[in-house]
This record gives C-alpha cells, structure tokens and sequence, in this order.
C-alpha cells in the first residue's frame, strides 16, 4: 500500500540536510498502536538473523533553497512525503493518527496535513523502468581483529544488483511464507550513473552511500512488487530504496 501526504505550514520549514532521522521520527512517533510502533522501531520481521521493516519513504518534495555552508535545507510549503509498505495495518495506523492531529511536529516546526493521496497499485508485468524517490542502498560487511567495515556498491558492480535481489527474496519469504522458484530480478541503471547521483547521508553518526537516477527492473513481477511496497534495497525504513514507476513491459 502506498500513500502521499502533503503537509502545510505558516512558514517555510528549515531542515539540517541530513533530514532522514527527522522524518523517520515524524513516522514513529504518529504511530498510535504501540503494540505495533514497538515491534516496527524496536524488532521488524526476522529471516536468517536478518531483520525488516517493511516500510520506506521517499524524500520530501517541494520547492526549496538549501545552504550546504550551514547544512540546511529550507522547504516552502507545501511539502509531500509518500510511504510505502507491504503491511496496509501500519499505513492506516499512522494515516489516521496524522488526521486527527491537530499540529504535527516537524523538528520543532508545527505542519498540518492538508491532503493523503492513495495510491493506486501499479500493474507490474516485467521489465519496470523506474526512478528513485530516495537513494536505494547495497552493501556488505566484513570483519577483522579490530572493527567491522562496511562496503557500499555502486551500481556499475556486479554485486549491486545480486544483493538487492537476495534482500527481496527474504522479503518476498516474509511476506508469503513461501519461496520463489526462481527469484531472478536485475537493477540496471539507464544511462550513466556517474558521482552526481551518489548520496552520502549521515544518518545517527553513520554514514550511508546510496544512488538515485533511473533504472530498469527486470525479472520476475513478484519481486519488483515487493520492492515498490516495501522498498528496493537497504535500510529503507531509514529513508531509503522508494521509488517511482514510470513504464512497464511485459515480460
């Protein structure tokens, strides 16, 4: 299920560019089950000591001016957040507890939710170009005597685009409770995807490498409509992975 919110305010809205904590806190903190915001921020859904959210969000859209001497980012109203996820209970739990706030929060700045756009299933047959609403994300880690390093793949690597298929096999188990017999999907970039559509985000004292640009999806239909509810790749409850579909062919 996927929605777009698009949030008003009395004035323009000043963000530290590295907003995603920001915005992923605006998410939990509406979520007015707590049984259901505890299991989402504290545990997500466990395969293979692998764990999932199921969820991702784009980057606010919205006319801006950003200042990167002083790391801030200033949106004039109105602004618009879509959210996807596989699970429909999460987005009408957060959908109606948006609704009946009164002011949201936005890093101190008071929003009101003006509109919730749902958006219609997308018909996925195959071969899906899409385009990235945040950066998706592939990695790897490895260990040695002294700390864990973490690898981040651009997409002109061959192990880009393995990784994010195994990642929506696991999701693809979660969901279904069963395998694919041949879970074969492939993310290609269109076009060259040079440094200007790398993004480093510091996320909580981290710093994550992701890509955004425009892509075909190509394999099996499954999988790509995974990818669309829960988002493509890693860390997309964090603010990453959501995307757009522009075309589709069949298959």
């Amino acid at each position: 299920m996927r929605v777009c919110y698009e949030f008003e305010s009395d004035k323009p809205v000043k963000l530290p560019i590295q907003y995603n904590h920001i915005l992923q806190g605006l998410i939990y903190d509406h979520i007015s089950d707590a049984a259901l915001k505890h299991f989402l921020h504290e545990e997500g859904f466990d395969i293979n000591n692998r764990r999932y959210k199921m969820f991702t969000f784009s980057r606010l859209e919205g006319t801006f001016n950003m200042n990167r001497d002083k790391g801030i980012i200033e949106f004039k109203p109105p602004l618009k957040l879509t959210l996807s996820s596989a699970m429909e209970v999460f987005i009408e739990n957060l959908s109606e507890a948006f609704m009946k706030s009164d002011r949201l929060n936005l890093a101190g700045q008071p929003l009101s939710l003006s509109s919730i756009k749902v958006i219609p299933p997308p018909h996925i047959e195959g071969r899906t170009k899409i385009k990235m609403l945040s950066p998706v994300v592939a990695y790897s880690t490895a260990k040695n005597t002294e700390r864990t390093i973490t690898y981040y793949y651009s997409p002109a690597e061959e192990n880009f685009s393995k990784i994010i298929e195994q990642g929506l096999h696991r999701k693809y188990q979660l969901i279904y409770n069963r395998r694919l017999p041949e879970p074969k999907l492939t993310i290609k970039p269109i076009g060259r995807i040079d440094d200007r559509y790398m993004k480093v985000i510091e996320y909580k004292g981290t710093v994550i490498k992701g890509w955004m640009g425009i892509y075909w999806l190509d394999g099996s239909p499954e999988l790509i409509k995974v990818a669309y509810d829960s988002g493509i790749g890693s860390k997309t409850s964090m603010g990453f992975g959501c995307f757009d579909i522009l075309s589709a062919e069949r298959g």
